[in-house]
C-alpha cells in the first residue's frame, strides 16, 4: 500500500471510530508521514491527481497543504518562513471552512468535546515533533519499529542531507551515531532530566534508596546465574549512588567490586554508601578490559554503547538500559523505572 493509501485508510478509520486520540495521533502521524513525504515527492506526473490528493489532506488534517509546504521549504533552506497566499490555499481553506461548520451545524458536541480538543493536541504533537526533531540540531533516531511506523522519519539528518530521497533509501544513507539521539522525537524530552540530578535525588532519601535497591537486587539475582563464576567485576559510573555495587557485594561475597568513575566527587560521596571495594578515577573504556570477568554499565553510558551488542570485547556485560532495549538475554528491573538489565555474553 502506497503512502496515498495510507492516507485514505486513516480518513476511512476516522468515518467510522471517530475519537479525540485517533483524531490526534492521525494528525500527528499524516503529518509526519504521507503528507511530509507527499510535500517532498508528489510521484505522480499528473497535475489533477496531485492537486486532488493535497485538496484531501488539507481535509482530512483541517491544515493548509499549500502553506504546509511553503513552510517546510523555507525550514529546509534556513529561511525565515514567509507565505504569499495563493488562489489554492484559500481553496483549502474554503474545504476546510464547509467542514467545521457542517460539523459545527450538525454535530455540536462532537465537535467540541471531540474534534477540537483531537485537533488541538494533533498539532502540539506536530509542534513538539518538528521541535525535538531539531532542539540540540537537526538529529535522528534509528529505533527499527518507530521507523517501520514512521515511514523512516526517525532518519532526518539523512533526510535534511537529501530530502528528495525516497523515504525507502534513507536507511542505506544513515550518517552515524555522531547525529543520533537514543529516544524518539516525543520522547527526547527525557534528555532535559540528567540522570544524575535524578541519582542526586536519591542521596538524602534512605527509604528510596531501600525501594530502588530492592528492585534491582531481585533483576540481578535473576539474571546472575546465567554468568557464571565470577572473580573480579567492573562496575562503571558507579559514584554518587552505587547501587550495582552495594548489590553485587551482596549477592557476590567473594568478588572483588571496582568502582570506575571519571568523577573524582562522585566516589567521594559513593564511600558514605559502601566500603570494602576498589576505587578508580578514570575514563572507562571498552578496550583492554580483560582483568574482569563482569562488566556492568550505568544507563548514562554513551561512549561505545553499540558496541556492547556489535562487537567481541572478551567480556561478560551487564548494561542497564530502557525498557524498550530488550535483548536476548534480559530482565525487567522496573516498569515504573521505566528500566531492564541485558547481559552480553561472549
Amino acid at each position: 500500500m502506497g503512502i496515498k493509501g495510507l492516507a485514505i485508510t486513516y480518513g476511512l478509520l476516522l468515518t467510522v471510530f471517530p475519537s479525540v486520540l485517533l483524531i490526534s495521533l492521525g494528525i500527528w502521524w499524516v503529518s509526519n508521514t504521507v503528507s511530509h513525504l507527499f510535500l517532498h515527492r508528489p510521484g505522480s506526473q499528473q497535475g489533477f491527481l496531485n492537486l486532488s490528493f493535497s485538496l484531501y489532506l488539507s481535509l482530512l488534517l483541517s491544515i493548509p497543504q499549500s502553506l504546509w509546504r511553503d513552510r517546510h521549504l523555507a525550514h529546509h533552506t534556513d529561511r525565515k518562513p514567509g507565505f504569499s497566499p495563493k488562489p489554492l490555499f484559500w481553496v483549502e481553506v474554503l474545504f476546510i471552512a464547509i467542514l467545521w461548520f457542517f460539523l459545527f451545524r450538525n454535530f455540536p458536541t462532537f465537535f467540541f468535546t471531540v474534534y477540537l480538543p483531537g485537533f488541538l493536541i494533533g498539532l502540539l504533537l506536530c509542534h513538539l515533533q518538528g521541535y525535538f526533531e531539531h532542539w540540540r540540531g537537526t538529529t535522528s533516531f534509528y529505533g527499527r519499529v518507530y521507523n517501520f511506523f514512521m515511514l523512516n522519519d526517525g532518519y532526518h539528518v539523512e533526510h535534511h542531507l537529501n530530502p528528495d530521497l525516497p523515504w525507502q533509501a534513507l536507511v542505506s544513507a544513515k550518517k552515524g551515531e555522531e547525529s543520533e539521539s537514543r529516544y524518539p522525537p516525543l520522547l527526547r524530552w527525557f534528555e532535559f532530566f540528567s540522570l544524575n540530578f535524578l541519582e542526586r535525588l536519591l542521596l538524602e532519601r534512605p527509604w528510596l534508596q531501600r525501594l530502588v535497591i530492592s528492585l534491582h537486587k531481585q533483576a540481578f539475582q535473576s539474571i546472575l546465574p546465567k554468568v557464571g563464576p565470577v572473580k573480579k567485576v567492573a562496575v562503571v559510573g558507579g559514584g554518587l549512588f552505587p547501587r550495582s555495587a552495594i548489590i553485587l557485594k551482596s549477592l557476590l561475597p567473594e568478588s572483588k567490586i571496582v568502582i570506575i568513575d571519571k568523577n573524582a566527587g562522585n566516589l567521594e560521596i559513593a564511600l558514605r554508601f559502601i566500603s570494602g571495594v576498589e576505587l578508580r578515577n578514570e575514563n572507562f573504556t571498552l578496550r583492554n578490559q580483560s582483568e574482569f570477568d563482569l562488566i556492568v554499565l550505568p544507563l548514562a553510558f554513551e561512549g561505545e554503547r553499540k558496541k556492547i551488542y556489535t562487537e567481541s570485547l572478551g567480556n561478560k556485560v551487564l548494561v542497564h538500559e530502557w525498557i524498550w532495549k530488550r535483548h536476548a538475554q534480559t530482565v525487567v528491573i522496573s516498569p515504573f523505572l521505566l528500566k531492564r538489565l541485558n547481559l552480553i555474553v561472549e
